[in-house]
C-alpha cells in the first residue's frame, strides 16, 4: 500500500519518482535528547498528510521518561544518562507495537543497542 501516488510528470527518466509504503520505520542515533526540538519535529504531522511518525518508546510506555540509550557506561560526550537512540514508527505501525528494548548490559558501544517487536 502506497501512501502516495506518483504525479504523471514524475514517471520515467534517471529522477522518477516510485510509490512510497505508507508504513515506515525510522530508527538509530539521532544525536539528541527527548526533550530536543529536532524529536518534536519529527512527530509533527506531515502537511500532505502522510502518516505522522509516533515514537515508539513513548507508545508503549506514555508516563515513562526514555530510558537512557547513552552515559549508561562511561562516555566523554554525556554528564549524566540520556536518551539519543530512538524508534519511531508511523501511526499504522504504532498499533502493532509489543515491546521495545533496550539492552543496557553491553559495552560493546558507547551507545546501546534498542529494539522493537510488532504483533503479527
Amino acid at each position: 500500500m502506497s501512501a502516495r501516488v506518483s504525479l504523471p510528470e514524475e514517471k520515467g527518466g534517471s529522477f522518477e519518482v516510485f510509490p512510497r509504503p505508507g508504513a515506515a520505520l525510522l530508527c538509530g542515533d539521532m544525536n539528541f535528547p527527548a526533550s530536543a526540538p529536532e524529536r518534536a519535529q519529527i512527530l509533527a504531522p506531515f502537511a500532505g498528510g502522510e502518516p505522522a511518525f509516533r515514537d515508539a518508546w513513548s507508545v508503549l510506555h506514555p508516563v515513562e521518561n526514555h530510558a537512557p540509550t547513552v552515559g549508561i557506561h562511561p562516555v566523554d560526550f554525556v554528564k549524566q544518562p540520556e536518551c539519543f537512540d530512538f524508534v519511531f514508527v508511523t501511526e499504522g505501525l504504532s498499533k502493532r507495537l509489543t515491546a521495545h528494548g533496550i539492552d543496557a548490559e553491553t559495552e560493546a558501544s558507547d551507545h546501546q543497542p534498542v529494539w522493537v517487536e510488532f504483533a503479527g
